[in-house]
């Protein structure tokens, strides 16, 4: 295991992590947790399953954080755990909201037109 020394992420409001690595793992279980209580035909879960476990795979396959930054494609790994933090957040919040399930009423036909026909405008 790589000794993970660090001073500065060199962002503002990003701090270093400590054990970013665990942290990321935590996280990562966490989100699958929340995904796991969705239908496995959700277009979020499924998508975000696939995000994840790419990215658990990089972490789970080394203990040198350069490395997984490299793979990972970020300069600092606390970029990925201040992500996966705000993923956590968003997919407790989507779980609550149950965007699969039907609406209650129909949406209007014009809904998603744009510009609205200048008779619906006034």
């Amino acid at each position: 295991m790589s000794k993970y020394i660090k001073k500065s992420t060199y962002l503002t409001g990003l701090k270093v992590l400590e054990s970013p690595i665990r942290d990321l793992k935590s996280y990562y279980a966490k989100i699958l947790n929340v995904l796991s209580h969705m239908p496995s035909t959700a277009f979020y879960r499924i998508k975000t399953e696939e995000i994840i476990n790419k990215q658990l795979k990089v972490v789970n396959s080394t203990d040198n954080v350069e490395e997984i930054e490299k793979q990972l494609k970020v300069k600092n790994i606390e970029e990925i755990a201040q992500q996966v933090e705000y993923e956590l957040h968003l997919s407790r919040k989507i779980l609550k909201w149950k965007p699969w399930e039907r609406l209650i009423s129909e949406p209007p036909i014009n809904q998603w037109k744009w510009p609205l026909p200048s008779s619906e405008t006034k």
